[in-house]
This record gives C-alpha cells, sequence and structure tokens, in this order.
C-alpha cells in the first residue's frame, strides 16, 4: 500500500439504493421571491392543479382581507377590473367576493433543456443512502393571467357595443355594396414548412393550451398522508445480486445447455403446470414472478419450498416486495402482473376471450378486491359490483383466483392469516399497510368512496389478527385455476350466488358439528370482552367478537394475574397516552386507536396491549397524565366521539386553550373575531396574526369559518 493511500483510508462503506416509488411525480418546488422564514404555509391553499406534461402547476392561495397589511381600496379596484359587472353567483367570476380574496402561484412549462433532470432526493437512514431521481425542479412565481383574461373580455365588450352603435346608425343608410369573393385552392404544405408550423410559437402555445389540467389536492407536510409519502423515499424493493448457490452439476449445465434438438423432442407442457428443474434454472426474480403469476396466492414459507436450498431469505423478501402485496400475511401478486397494459394478442385472448373491459378497470377492482380481504375474512360479490360498478361474472372470475366461496358465508380467503410472518417480519408489515392506505386514497377517488375507509380498516385488520386460526388443511395445485365441484345441475358452484349454497353446505360439512363444551369461557373481569356464538352453518371454529383487542389465547394468564396486569397495562398506558398527547393539540377516540394499533404491531405480540384495552381505561390514562376530555360540539355531518386534549404548562397558553375549547362548547364552528373578542375578554390582547397561529395550530378552517381538529370529516 502505498503513502497515498494510507493518508486518505476509506473510513466507512454506504450502500446505495435507488427509488423509484415517487420518481415519476416528485416535484422540487423552489419559491424565488420569497425568503426562507416568510413561506407560504400559513397560507390556506384553496386548489391546485397540474399539467403534467408540461410540468406546470398552479396553485391557489387564500388571501387575509382583514390584514392591517392589506389595502382594501386597492383590493376592490382589482376585483372590478377583473369581473367586471359579472353577477355576484355567476360561476365566470374569478373571486368569490368583491375584494381581491385570493392569488395564484405558477410556474412556466419546462423545456427540453430541463426535460430530463438529472437530480435526486437523498435519504440518509440507518447507514444506507436511498437516492429517488426527480420528475423535475419547478420555480412558483405569482401568476396574473386573469388580469391578462380580464383585458381581453374587456375589449370583446367594447368592440361589441361600438359594432351596435354602428349598426344602429346605419339604419337608414342603404344596402351595403357586395363584395367579390375570392376563393384559392391550397397546395399541400412541403416538409419543411410543417417543421416550421411546428416549431412556431404560436403552434407550441396551442399544444401547450390544449392539455387538460389535473385537480390535485394538496396536503401539507405534516399530515398523515405526507408522512405515508415520504416513507416511500425509501427504497424496499431494489433487487440485489444474490449469493452464488448453485450446484456444480447445474453451472455445467448452464455453461454446455442441451442441443436444440433435445428441446424440440420434449412435449410441450401446459401454460398452467411448472417443471421444478426448468424453474430452478432461472434467475431469482424469474423464479419468484413466475411462481406467483401461476398461483397467483402463497405463502412466504410454500415460496421458500419452492426454491433452491439455501436462498437468501432477504433477497427473496426484496424481490417479492416488488411483485406482490401483503393480504392477511400471505402474497398475493400485483394487479400489473395479472392485467398488463400491452399483452400480446394470443395472451389476451387465451386471459379474458369475450371480455371488452379495460385492464386499468380490472386492476383497479382487483386492488380493491385485495383491500377488502385485508381486514375481512369473507367479502360478499355484490358488495363490491355495487362499488365498482361491474358485472357480477367479471368480479367472480376475479374472486375466484384468491378466494373460495363458502356457503352462508361468502368468499373467504384462500387461506388463514399468516400471523407467524407477521410477528416475524413487523416492519414489512407496516411498510405494506401504508402502502395499502396509498391504494384505498387513490380507489376511494376513483370509486367515489368515503375517505376514512382506512381508519376502519385498521381497525378490522387488528381484530382480523387477534381471531384463532381455523383448523381448515387446504392444498392447492399450482395452477391458474382453482378446481370447480360441479351440481347435480351441472353448473359449478362458483356460479352460483354468495348465499345460494344452503343445502349444499349442510351436507357438505354434515360431519363438522358445534360442540358447547370446547368453547367455555372463564368468567372473570379480564374476560369480560370476550363473546363467544355458535358457528353459522356448522363449521368447526366459532364466530367471537373481539373489542379492544382482546386475545383469549392470553385468557387464563389475565385471570391468574389479574390485579398485576392491570398495574402494567395503565402504566404503559399513561405512556403512550402522555407521549400521544404531547404531539398533537387534540385527540379523538379513534385517533388513539389507530396510533395504538399501529404501536401493537410494532411490538411483540407478548406486549400489554394485546390483553385488551377498553375506552375507560383510554380515559383514565388521560386523566392520570393531565389530560382533560372535552364536551365539544360536532358538526351535522360527523358522528361524534370522545375528544380528549392536555395543558401545556405555559400559563397564556393554557388560558387559550380554555377560552377556545369554551367557544366550541356552544358551536362547533366559530369565527376568529369572536375568539379574539372572547381572549380579549379574559384579559389577553392578541393580534390578528397572533390570533391567525394560535387558530391553525388547534382548528382547521373552512370558508373563513373555523372548526376543532379532527371533527370535520376527512373529505371535506
Amino acid at each position: 500500500m502505498t503513502d497515498s493511500e494510507d493518508d486518505d483510508p476509506v473510513v466507512d462503506e454506504i450502500d446505495v439504493f435507488l427509488s423509484k416509488s415517487l420518481s415519476d411525480n416528485l416535484y422540487l418546488m423552489q419559491y424565488p421571491l420569497r425568503p426562507v422564514n416568510m413561506g407560504y404555509s400559513n397560507f390556506d391553499h384553496l386548489s391546485a392543479r397540474i399539467k403534467p406534461l408540461q410540468k406546470k402547476i398552479e396553485m391557489e392561495l387564500a388571501l387575509d382581507t382583514f390584514s392591517k397589511n392589506y389595502s382594501r381600496s386597492k383590493g376592490e379596484q382589482i376585483s372590478v377590473n377583473v369581473d367586471g359587472n359579472l353577477p355576484p353567483n355567476s360561476t365566470d367570476r374569478f373571486f368569490a367576493g368583491s375584494r381581491m380574496d385570493k392569488i395564484v402561484l405558477s410556474c412556466p412549462p419546462h423545456v427540453k433543456s430541463f426535460s430530463n433532470c438529472q437530480y435526486a432526493i437523498g435519504l440518509f437512514k440507518e447507514g444506507e443512502l436511498h437516492l429517488t431521481p426527480m420528475s423535475g425542479v419547478v420555480q412558483m412565481r405569482p401568476s396574473f393571467e386573469y388580469l391578462d383574461k380580464a383585458d381581453t373580455r374587456h375589449r370583446t365588450e367594447a368592440a361589441n357595443s361600438s359594432l351596435a352603435d354602428g349598426g344602429e346608425s346605419s339604419q337608414d343608410e342603404g344596402e351595403e355594396e357586395a363584395t367579390p369573393v375570392h376563393m384559392k385552392v391550397s397546395r399541400g404544405e412541403s416538409v419543411e414548412f410543417k417543421a416550421r408550423r411546428m416549431a412556431s410559437y404560436e403552434y407550441v402555445n396551442q399544444k401547450r393550451e390544449e392539455e387538460r389540467w389535473v385537480p390535485v389536492i394538496y396536503h401539507t407536510s405534516e399530515s398523515s398522508l405526507g408522512e405515508t409519502e415520504r416513507q416511500q423515499l425509501q427504497a424496499s424493493e431494489g433487487p440485489r445480486v444474490s449469493q452464488f448457490k448453485i450446484s456444480p452439476q447445474e453451472y455445467l449445465q448452464s455453461l454446455i445447455p442441451p442441443s436444440s434438438e433435445d428441446k424440440s423432442e420434449k412435449p410441450a407442457m401446459p401454460d398452467n403446470v411448472l417443471s421444478l428443474n426448468e424453474l430452478r434454472k432461472l434467475e431469482l426474480n424469474d423464479q419468484i414472478r413466475a411462481l406467483l403469476i401461476n398461483v397467483k396466492v402463497i405463502r412466504f414459507s410454500q415460496l421458500i419450498s419452492f426454491l433452491a436450498p439455501g436462498t437468501d431469505h432477504q433477497a427473496v423478501l426484496r424481490s417479492l416486495q416488488s411483485m406482490a402485496v401483503l393480504v392477511q400475511g400471505c402474497w398475493v401478486v400485483k394487479s400489473e402482473l395479472v392485467y398488463p397494459d400491452e399483452e400480446r394478442e394470443e395472451i389476451s385472448r387465451k386471459r379474458r376471450p369475450h371480455s371488452a373491459v379495460s385492464p386499468e378497470l380490472l386492476r383497479r377492482v382487483r386492488d380493491y378486491a385485495m383491500w377488502k380481504f385485508t381486514h375481512n375474512k369473507y367479502v360478499l360479490r355484490k358488495d363490491i359490483s355495487s362499488i365498482v360498478q361491474l358485472r357480477s361474472d367479471e368480479v367472480k372470475e376475479i374472486l375466484e383466483k384468491m378466494s373460495r366461496l363458502k356457503a352462508r358465508s361468502g368468499w373467504e380467503f384462500l387461506y388463514d392469516y399468516d400471523r407467524d410472518f407477521c410477528e416475524r417480519h413487523p416492519e414489512i408489515v407496516q411498510r405494506q399497510r401504508n402502502k395499502w392506505a396509498l391504494t384505498f386514497h387513490s380507489l376511494a377517488s376513483h370509486f367515489k368512496m368515503p375517505k376514512d375507509g382506512d381508519k376502519k380498516a385498521l381497525e378490522l385488520e387488528m381484530a382480523l389478527m387477534s381471531q384463532q386460526p381455523t383448523d381448515r388443511h387446504r392444498t392447492r395445485r399450482l395452477s391458474s385455476r382453482s378446481p370447480r365441484k360441479r351440481t347435480l345441475s351441472g353448473r359449478s358452484q362458483s356460479d352460483l350466488s354468495d348465499m345460494e349454497l344452503d343445502s349444499m353446505g349442510d351436507k357438505g360439512h354434515h360431519h363438522e358439528k358445534f360442540h358447547p363444551e370446547k368453547h367455555k369461557i372463564v368468567e372473570s373481569p379480564a374476560c369480560r370482552n370476550i363473546l363467544d356464538t355458535p358457528a353459522v352453518n356448522g363449521s368447526t371454529h366459532s364466530s367471537t367478537i373481539l373489542q379492544n383487542g382482546f386475545n383469549p389465547s392470553l385468557c387464563d394468564k389475565a385471570v391468574i394475574n389479574d390485579s398485576d396486569g392491570n398495574v402494567k397495562i395503565m402504566a404503559e398506558l399513561e405512556k403512550f397516552v402522555k407521549e400521544a398527547l404531547s404531539e398533537s393539540t387534540t385527540l379523538c377516540m379513534s385517533d388513539l386507536r389507530i396510533k395504538m394499533s399501529m404501536y401493537t404491531a410494532r411490538v411483540p405480540s407478548a406486549h400489554v396491549f394485546n390483553l385488551g384495552v377498553s375506552d375507560k381505561m383510554i380515559e383514565d390514562a388521560v386523566v392520570a397524565v393531565g389530560g382533560f376530555r372535552l364536551e365539544n360540539q360536532w358538526p351535522p355531518n360527523r358522528k361524534p366521539e370522545a375528544m380528549f386534549s392536555s395543558l401545556t404548562g405555559n400559563a397564556t397558553t393554557d388560558k387559550l386553550r380554555t377560552v377556545l375549547f369554551s367557544l366550541f362548547e356552544e358551536s362547533p364552528k366559530i369565527r376568529s373575531m369572536l375568539f379574539r373578542t372572547r381572549a380579549k375578554d379574559a384579559g389577553l390582547d392578541l393580534s390578528e396574526n397572533e390570533v391567525r397561529k394560535f387558530l391553525k395550530e388547534h382548528c382547521d378552517s373552512v370558508s373563513a369559518l373555523w372548526y376543532l381538529k379532527r371533527t370535520l370529516p376527512s373529505n371535506s
């Protein structure tokens, strides 16, 4: 080693990962006319839209017309110049009121020099550097295009008025003389002339105007959706080169493959049958892809059994997350692999010979069905059809590949919940939950569903994880289609409706009877959350209703150490509630439940929270750490629930919170002037900026009205 190498040794080696989850829609937004300490975070974002091809973004921000820095006379003059004499309820008005109450931020369309952005966002976490390429860099500046449109409208109105005046004055004159019309026949334009025309500003501007605006929703960086999007910067699907674990004989065969004559002599295998020898000759990613496309649903332990012995499990998990999604602890192939955009004609004909449904819609429907199975044991076909507006037989074909029909219950997922995999890999489970949350938001906007469905789904998923596994044992061949049982009429059972097999189910499960002695419950305070009901249709497993995440397998342990367990639960619960209240000004019961579910998903299964936490215990913990329950009013379109807050220790802030919470006890919405007046009566004289800052920390603003945080529906 030379002296120069000794002077500059390698201190550390960092693994670099490339994440492409957000690369198509990741923009760096710069505000060159605004200093860093005076950004637009305090402004209310009214709307936002984008032209993806031009990478042009527009945002409308509300102005505080009551600010001391706002000139009312100028605002009224600009509103008159822009909107003119348009009536107040006209849709052509740019400003809602009689003053200039908003501004527009826009960026110019990208040019060729910026079309291929070579910048990336870096995230350094746990000794790894994750890079995400950016789609573009945009500079947001105030836009005054509405003034140009107003000038154009004024000129048009002036021309029309002058034309009308001229027409009246010329009524007495004679009829205008006829003018000859000359017609010309133009020849086809040359290639050079066409190139010049397409390079002209008029043609380029016309093409820019033809692109449609795509409306988007603005979310702050502190929102839950923003936090979920930021987690996409961490690469989790990057394939790595696995270790060279191939036998000498297989290596020799790969170097000297059999001749083409030998291949031609082998009989062709059916499309739905995989050869294990041929499978293990492929790369690891190709092996996993072939297995997933063939079986559609598989457990991780089953997947490992098909791969070569000694295969790196971490490499399998990395490849698996790029090709499949996690449903009840099992891996289901992604819809993009089942219904790709560009299909060869023969593949499309084999898969769906008579279907005219687009692959994009089929992917959305399949994603919605998989999302339903993430938190439901049974799914009804009619529930899916009513949402996605797709024919019942199309939905049935999608469900057949990931579930099976069960009499009097509906479609049941192919496998029981794989709790062993979820306990071994909690970080992958959490990452998949975040991806499902993003998928749900996309599906909700497309199928017009309520935006708060993901919160309810998370609670149902936690209850589904806590249920005891059934005694069913199923084997499934490597086939893309599940076997069908035929009835005496010749129809397959899958052709019947979800609830049509009553008598058939009784015959098929005649040997499985319910035994009451197998479902005894110990009467104790720790077990009062369990309600055991007989199984429907004579099934061997009972239908257990779980409340507050109670785990029946821990019932005996809870009975023996009831008092010690309650002390431990309350100690952990007070610690958890104190941390949650310190992060937010207000929290409702559903928010605490979601935070607790996400927390229990990261901790071992033996954690005390898995013994069960009731709403009363949560309220007691809030009071124990110095918090209190609010008696606030709720908007009419929101179901009331318990709302909690705490004091900060700062006398001024706590006094203002008391004033604010007392106002919301009278009405679910307030105005800033009312709060300022009440605060002044309490001895606190605040400026408009201080009032606005305090209200933004504790409330949400809609149309100049302030609502307490977390009282508005999520789609507002």
